[in-house]
């Protein structure tokens, strides 16, 4: 089910994707990272949210969020925001059905560009095409 709503930079919604392997598509729980999106053809960016703690090599790529500190996020549990997770979708992507909640908390959306942008000179930095 898709929705004609257009997410803003905060949201929590929630879509059918794939793993951070590319195995094992659900419905998952996304923050929006970003709208429109920076790759062509798509409408926004998001990273995952689970509730499932990082491994310790990929701790310095996460965010704490604390649901009882982010009422707006509408979240059951503490959840980590994953930023090596990220993934680029089309507003049909969005399920229609699932609530939505909100990230309001400046410090959290500052530190997910932060890790983003480490993450991307991360990538340019060891690009074969540099050698």
């Amino acid at each position: 089910m898709s929705t004609s709503r257009m997410p803003m930079r905060g949201h929590i919604i929630h879509a059918v994707v794939p793993d951070p392997e590319g195995r094992n598509p659900k419905l998952r729980r996304l923050l929006v990272i970003s709208v429109p999106s920076v790759k062509p053809g798509f409408d926004f960016d998001a990273v995952a949210l689970s509730t499932q703690s990082p491994l310790a090599d990929q701790l310095d790529h996460c965010v704490f969020l604390d649901q009882h500190g982010n009422p707006q996020a509408k979240l059951t549990k503490d959840a980590w925001i994953k930023c090596y997770w990220h993934v680029s979708l089309k507003l049909s992507d969005i399920d229609e059905g699932m609530h939505w909640g909100f990230v309001r908390s400046a410090s959290v959306l500052q530190s997910i560009d932060a890790i983003l942008a480490d993450l991307l000179s991360d990538t340019i930095s060891t690009d074969p095409g540099d050698e």
